[in-house]
């Protein structure tokens, strides 16, 4: 039985460890690019010769700078050819014909649900020479789709002070967008015909969007997106999902060969805040607050060209607290002394409860144990700083006021 028991889990063993292998085998033989669909974007590639006819049958190229994954292809009857489902980032372009110098273009930006169109004019020559050139074609003006789109680079904000560490909003500055307080809509359109993905996956229901939906339910970190692209108008048939006519995409970050990272801190603490006008008026001190908001990510490769690696660490800390408040008696009325508003005052133990004939704190004590408790602690907070006494429009009461201690931690 024993022999028997050991077979089985050295096999049971065995069987893991060669799924394991094979897992890390199917990953390292993937293109980059599987992983990466839905955040994708398109490259129009437009071949002439100089007399202004187009080429066809040119030889097309186009390089990752990312990750070298190369893609080839060569150009229709005319002359042109599209690269579809790209990740996005920055490429290099060769193109060559027999009979035509070769040109390449060394920043070919690829954003996410835009069509970056790419027109090269060959010259005649031998195809040993090579024309290259270094000025970036991205997608400023897209020839070949009708959407209307704006691209948020994160390195335009990655320096901003972000409250909540939110991006979404930013959608919010692309034009065509009116209103106010984070409740508007683009170009007229009604509000549930928003949506929003995440690499290519919609991050939020499509049900009961009346109050809008472009802020994503399931929310990647800031440090983790790379670009956010604003649809506005005439999106592409493969936006929307059919259930909208305007759509943020927010796409993620990638590795790649070169091993990159970043760390951040943002501090804020009661120094660099103003008091509130209840707290002024009550005679409170401002609000704590120490917010600390920090992390980092890295990237690179597991195996070069093959497997690539991201991660993000984030965390915000925050030990504040809020203000509270309750009306307690005042140190007269605490020993039964009452007074009236015309201020004649009346001993509640001496002048009430005794010539009745009524047990009184004074006679018998054990009966204000309670009482006496709960109002020396009262007394301890306010000698020791710990809460501040304000009026509260009765002769006979006060207002208590303090703080209580709400730390953060997300």
């Amino acid at each position: 039985m024993t022999t028997l028991e050991n077979v089985s889990f050295f096999s049971i063993r065995r069987g893991r460890v060669l799924g394991f292998l094979s897992l890390l085998l199917a990953l390292a033989c993937c293109s980059p690019s599987w992983a990466q669909m839905g955040s994708v974007g398109t490259v129009t590639v437009l071949v002439l010769d100089p007399s202004g006819a187009a080429v066809q049958g040119a030889k097309l190229v186009l390089q990752d700078l990312a990750t070298n994954e190369t893609r080839e292809a060569e150009t229709q009857q005319v002359g042109s050819y599209g690269f579809v489902s790209l990740p996005l980032g920055k490429y290099k372009l060769t193109v060559s014909k027999a009979g035509f110098q070769s040109e390449v273009l060394n920043s070919v930006i690829v954003q996410a649900g835009r069509v970056t169109d790419v027109k090269v004019e060959l010259k005649v020559g031998a195809a040993t020479e090579k024309v290259v050139v270094d000025a970036s074609a991205t997608p400023l003006v897209e020839l070949t789709s009708s959407a209307i789109a704006t691209t948020i680079d994160m390195k335009q904000i990655e320096d901003l002070p972000l409250g909540g560490r939110d991006v979404s909003a930013l959608a919010q500055l692309s034009p065509g967008y009116s209103g106010t307080g984070g409740f508007g809509t683009w170009n007229g359109l009604p509000v549930i015909a928003q949506a929003n993905t995440i690499d290519g996956i919609a991050s939020s229901t499509s049900r009961m969007k009346f109050a809008g939906n472009v802020s994503p339910t399931l929310e990647a970190r800031l440090e983790d997106i790379q670009e956010m692209t604003v649809q506005t108008s005439e999106t592409d048939l493969n936006q929307g999902m059919g259930l909208a006519a305007m759509q943020v995409n927010f796409v993620t970050r990638r590795g790649s060969n070169e091993i990159h990272g970043r760390i951040f801190e943002d501090f804020r603490n009661t120094a660099l805040n103003a008091n509130s006008w209840l707290n002024n008026a009550v005679g409170q001190s401002k609000t704590p607050i120490i917010l600390n908001e920090f992390g980092g990510s890295a990237g690179g490769h597991i195996i070069k060209d093959k497997l690539f690696y991201f991660a993000s660490f984030a965390m915000a800390k925050q030990p504040g607290g809020f203000p509270t408040s309750n009306t307690v008696l005042t140190p007269l009325a605490q020993q039964g002394i009452l007074t009236q508003q015309d201020g004649t005052q009346v001993n509640l133990f001496t002048q009430v409860a005794q010539p009745n004939g009524l047990p009184d704190c004074t006679t018998n004590a054990a009966i204000c144990q309670a009482f006496n408790t709960q109002q020396a602690l009262i007394n301890k907070a306010i000698a020791s700083g710990g809460a501040t006494l304000s009026a509260s429009g009765n002769p006979n009461t006060q207002i208590l006021n303090w703080l209580v201690p709400s730390p953060t931690t997300r």
